[in-house]
């Protein structure tokens, strides 16, 4: 995807970043009363990492040479920052989790994609490319409880080592569940990357207010997947492809 100069380049410039404070959807007050807010959001970890100044390992990160090339298809959006879009502080194992960890601006509804199902759609101002939402979350699990699952990721770690995280519980997941695969690289506005051991969806392009949320694997991503998995996961996720 990209080399590892780049990759750092990119990152430095988080500490610049304004993050996006969320709250939870209109609606929800009577359940909000019975969530404690976590004092941290996971991806408020990630960037504490970055703060930090850990080592970059070799995953997408906050650039990558196919957003890049995606949305400068868009004589309108340049190439901007990172961005970090918080999930609305929400605590495990409460009643319809998933829902309640919906960043403010994005709503559940009806997929624009025949034949499935729910999706997630912006109810918000437009979204811009650079901005991330995540991390996936999900219970980590067996190779063979994912692959029963169409909520399910493998994680490369190194080598030929991987972890599994599956989705399927609401209880035990957040809205990222909801996000279907794009029918083609051609309609999709997110790409899922691999950063630190973490799913993240990375804006590529420009998602207007009614445009609903849509992702396609990085090739970086793919590269990373076991071969068994990947022709299992692909083919399980993304029919369309």
């Amino acid at each position: 995807m990209s080399d590892k100069g780049e990759v750092m380049e990119w990152v430095e410039t988080t500490e610049e970043v304004i993050i996006e404070e969320c709250v939870l959807p209109n609606g929800n007050s009577s359940t909000v009363l019975q969530v404690s807010e976590p004092t941290e959001t996971p991806m408020q970890k990630l960037l504490d990492t970055v703060v930090q100044g850990e080592d970059a390992e070799l995953d997408d990160g906050f650039y990558c040479v196919e957003c890049r090339s995606l949305f400068e298809e868009q004589s309108n959006v340049g190439l901007t920052s990172p961005s970090f879009v918080l999930d609305s502080p929400t605590s495990m194992a409460v009643p319809q989790r998933a829902l309640l960890t919906l960043p403010h601006g994005l709503m559940i509804g009806r997929s624009s994609i025949p034949n499935t199902g729910l999706g997630v759609m912006n109810q918000g101002p437009a979204m811009t490319p650079g901005m991330h939402f995540g991390p996936y979350e999900g219970e980590v699990t067996s190779r063979e409880a994912a692959v029963a699952s169409r909520f399910s990721w493998e994680i490369h770690k190194v080598n030929d080592e991987y972890d599994y995280i599956d989705a399927a519980r609401e209880t035990h997941s957040n809205w990222m569940r909801y996000v279907n695969c794009a029918r083609n690289q051609e309609e999709t506005n997110l790409l899922a990357v691999q950063y630190k051991g973490s799913i993240l969806f990375h804006c590529c392009r420009t998602i207007q207010p009614g445009d609903e949320l849509v992702w396609w694997p990085s090739a970086g991503l793919v590269s990373r997947l076991s071969e068994a998995w990947s022709h299992m996961w692909l083919r399980k996720l993304c029919p369309h492809r």
